[in-house]
């Protein structure tokens, strides 16, 4: 029987943050995996050997490729694939490996990170109350690392960084403990598709390898 630690299996999931009107396809190693994915939409997770695998994006109920990369995928590791523009090229589009990473949870806690995939959008602060940023000067395509914060309900505020201007706020917000979460920051600014806000549970919260 193989220890624990040799079990060959990791999982990857997908975040449709590209500011499109289309739904997506994804394709890995050329099968297709998930179907009509729309934009906010989050894909379950799904389990891969370790290795080198094709992803590749079209257009729903498409076979034309839009977009394709080649991923490594180490052992034992857990992934979010944010689909959303490439940096400084709103035409572009990239999917960004984003690792949800394994550690202990300290104790009646929640871990939280920031993630600023907004085109057009200037760097960021994260409010979780009144007094003090909770995240401060976040780039777009720039993910922070996780930071534990109290289980409760919040009225979460994204402000520029710059100018101090309030850009959205999200109310009552429950955060619950032993959990990991991460805040999304997605659209292009514009009206059509204005920043917009996702907090997603992560699956090191509840994945087992």
């Amino acid at each position: 029987m193989l220890k624990k630690d040799m079990i060959p299996q990791s999982y990857v999931r997908f975040f449709h943050a590209l500011p499109i009107k289309y739904s997506i396809d994804i394709y890995i190693d050329s099968k297709l995996i998930f179907r009509d994915i729309l934009y906010e939409d989050f894909t379950d997770y799904i389990t891969l050997f370790p290795g080198e695998h094709t992803i590749s994006i079209t257009k729903a109920k498409n076979s034309i490729i839009i977009y394709s990369t080649l991923w490594y995928i180490p052992n034992q590791k857990i992934y979010t694939g944010i689909i959303a523009p490439k940096t400084k090229d709103i035409t572009g589009i990239e999917i960004y490996k984003i690792e949800d990473i394994q550690r202990p949870i300290p104790s009646n806690n929640v871990l939280l990170r920031f993630g600023h995939f907004c085109m057009g959008t200037p760097p960021l602060d994260i409010f979780l109350s009144e007094n003090s940023p909770a995240f401060k000067r976040v780039s777009c395509n720039e993910i922070t690392n996780y930071m534990p914060v109290n289980p409760g309900i919040y009225n979460l505020e994204i402000k520029e960084s710059k100018s101090d201007n309030s850009i959205v706020t999200l109310p009552n917000i429950r955060l619950k403990p032993s959990r990991f979460h991460s805040i999304y920051a997605i659209g292009n600014g514009l009206k059509e598709f204005p920043l917009t806000l996702a907090i997603p549970i992560d699956g090191n919260s509840y994945l087992k390898i």
